[in-house]
């Protein structure tokens, strides 16, 4: 549930940056509306409005009715005897749309915390906090930075040309580090300690704890959890209630993502920003996996494959069939992790979620928007295909971005998009996929169908296409073409994006 609310703050963030955090948040949700024409009907978020005021009036104790109309702060306890701090805004609640389930969730997290009334915390301005932390709010806080790429791109400029300072240095490490660019991140950080003696190692130690559960809460013992952001991270597993322990050493501002894998289950991410290096422990929310649909077997020795309707061609290259989904992969794209080509038996695990189905481990984790340059847990799901591949013995194998599948889907929640009955943007139409489609005839062999073009055309109401890195743990957006006004696209799709 937490996940879902966009003013999100740990208590450690709320120490440094106090109520200022939640205004950045609100600010740029309210703005990313603007920007993408999302902002819902003014009686839709009356309607929504009014049912999280009943829900809380009722369920949670000892709150009051300034309380739901100004806001106030629940403070959460943690598993490990902490506490983490929340901030309840009823209007940006109203603009997500939240189902009767999560209103009910909300209202349950809320009455088991403590209450804290909006006016018990200190509003620090931004431009009296530390530079670094100054960054960091206009990173998350759209448009202040302008697109992060460039600025990015601008920074690296500078390092090459050997004109930086270690302010440089920081903001390049922090916008790669969001990016998923770990190894570049570390180049920036051996120089920076090299030049000015800073990020020389991690400031301090944290212990994250957390659990791996199945959508409906079952927990998953056994789950390796590994560090995705670290060249040479720890390794812990779940024990029989699903919860893990892991340490590790940071530094402040440092975005730590973490990966949960175990075989016969999706992958999933969890996250933490370390505001503070004063804060030692840190809990995540449940990673949620869940389990394939349906299992191939491939022996490139033999030529062979399971399943009636898939096929080995003569040349290596194999096609795999799903309910809406067809993967082509080329012959050789099945790699070990360095990228070495694997040859013999193989498992293809697949996966079809839909917007109900998708695990919110996947949902939630971060993406970065080429656009506007923004990180964060803002993807939205109309349904999703994903895939894995393992060897006999249970060792993950990977398809590169460098040599990709093509995947042709079919978009679920199609007549969803039409009717707008999930009140995200407005209804899509005939014609707003004609315009898809005409984009795609006139770039032949070409993906011309990506988010840039979505928001330039105001044509955000289409879902744009994400893939998933399971290196970096980030969501990448992709070019696609549009087949049809029926929604089969197709697009580039691998498992591992080579940088």
């Amino acid at each position: 549930m937490k996940s879902i609310i966009l003013t999100l703050l740990t208590l450690g963030v709320l120490i440094v940056l106090g109520y200022s955090g939640y205004t950045v948040w609100l600010t740029y949700y309210q703005a990313n509306q603007t920007r993408e024409g999302a902002a819902l009907q003014a009686a839709q978020q009356e309607a929504s409005r009014q049912a999280i005021a009943q829900v809380m009036r009722s369920q949670v104790q000892g709150l009051s009715e300034r309380d739901i109309k100004e806001g106030f702060w629940y403070a959460y306890p943690t598993v490990n005897g902490q506490e983490d701090l929340y901030y309840f805004d009823i209007d940006t609640l109203a603009q997500r749309g939240l189902t009767d389930a999560q209103i009910q969730e909300l209202a349950a997290d809320a009455n088991a915390s403590r209450i804290v009334e909006k006016t018990a915390m200190r509003e620090i301005p931004n431009d009296q906090l530390p530079e670094n932390f100054q960054f960091h709010n206009s990173v998350y806080s759209f448009g202040e930075t302008g697109n992060a790429i460039a600025l990015r791109e601008a920074l690296q400029k500078q390092v090459a040309n050997g004109k930086f300072t270690a302010n440089d240095l920081f903001r390049l490490a922090y916008l790669l580090e969001l990016e998923g660019k770990y190894t570049e991140r570390d180049a920036i950080h051996t120089l920076s300690c090299k030049e000015f003696n800073t990020y020389c190692e991690g400031e301090a130690s944290i212990t994250i704890t957390g659990s791996v559960v199945t959508k409906n809460g079952t927990p998953v013992q056994g789950a390796a959890i590994s560090i995705l952001s670290k060249s040479s991270n720890p390794v812990a597993y779940t024990d029989e209630k699903g919860e893990f322990v892991i340490g590790l050493s940071v530094n402040e501002l440092e975005k730590v993502r973490l990966g949960a894998y175990k075989r016969n289950f999706s992958e999933g991410v969890g996250s933490v920003v370390v505001a503070t290096t004063k804060r030692e422990t840190y809990d995540i929310a449940p990673i949620v996996v869940e389990s394939p649909i349906n299992i191939v077997t491939v022996d490139t020795e033999k030529k062979t494959i399971t399943g009636d309707t898939n096929i080995y061609n003569a040349d290596g290259s194999i096609v795999v069939h799903t309910s809406v989904s067809t993967y082509e992969i080329p012959t050789g794209a099945v790699t070990y992790e360095d990228g070495r080509p694997y040859s013999g038996v193989f498992d293809i695990y697949l996966y079809e979620f839909s917007k109900s189905t998708v695990p919110e481990g996947l949902t939630t984790v971060d993406t970065f928007d080429e656009v506007t340059g923004y990180a964060g847990d803002l993807m939205k799901s109309f349904g999703m295909p994903y895939i894995q591949f393992f060897t006999p013995e249970g060792e993950e194998l990977y398809v590169l971005s460098s040599l990709p599948m093509k995947l042709t889907y079919q978009i679920p929640n199609m007549k969803e998009l039409y009717d707008n009955s999930d009140q995200i943007y407005t209804a899509l139409t005939d014609a707003d996929m004609q315009k898809l489609v005409d984009k795609t005839l006139a770039s032949p062999g070409g993906y011309p169908i990506d988010r840039a073009y979505l928001i330039e055309n105001q044509l955000v109401k289409f879902p744009a296409f994400w893939v998933f890195d399971r290196r970096s743990g980030v969501w990448q957006n992709v070019g696609i073409r549009v087949n049809n006004i029926g929604g089969e696209i197709e697009t580039p799709f691998y498992t591992v994006n080579v940088q």
